[in-house]
């Protein structure tokens, strides 16, 4: 007969909480489920990824990082960050989405250090290699936000031209 454990489940809850409410403990690991394909395809929907609790001095432009946006948990890639008027700040976004936003650097509650896909495979996201090619992505991804911003209002004035009213005269 096979039972099930629940004691796992109440650790692993209980340090979701922790790294929310900021009392998670500097340098602990908690395992976080990827609830979302934001991050795909290196962090693919029903992965999980591996956290380390982190601030904001302790991550780099192309990392992932864990913010801490109301009551939720959201890891997105760190495109830029620096310190204005004397408050820090990162622009962040998910990589497959379109644009990103600026937010308060003292967000970031933690700091991927893994993926474990649900086949079981693992990313090491601390090895050089990995975090040469996560600044070249930040990078890429950066210039293309701002193209798809710079863009827009010509898109949209395309769209208005092509389906505006003729004038009968």
């Amino acid at each position: 007969m096979t039972t099930y454990d629940q004691t796992d489940d109440r650790e692993q809850a209980a340090a979701w909480l922790d790294l929310l409410t900021g009392a998670a403990p500097p340098g602990r690991t908690i395992e976080l489920p990827v609830l979302s394909g934001s991050m795909a395809p290196l962090v693919p929907l029903g992965a999980t990824l591996l956290v380390v609790t982190a601030s904001w001095r302790e991550t780099r432009d192309g990392d992932i990082v864990i913010l801490r946006e109301g009551t939720t948990l959201v890891a997105h890639r760190r495109l830029l960050g620096g310190k204005i008027a004397g408050r820090s700040v990162i622009y962040q976004k998910g990589d497959t989405n379109a644009t990103g936003q600026w937010v308060d650097g003292e967000q970031i509650v933690g700091l991927a250090t893994g993926v474990r896909t649900a086949d079981g495979a693992r990313t090491d996201l601390t090895t050089a290699t990995s975090q040469t090619s996560a600044r070249r992505l930040a990078r890429r991804k950066l210039v293309a936000d701002l193209q798809y911003r710079l863009l827009a209002a010509p898109r949209r004035i395309l769209a208005w031209l092509k389906t505006g009213t003729k004038n009968s005269d």
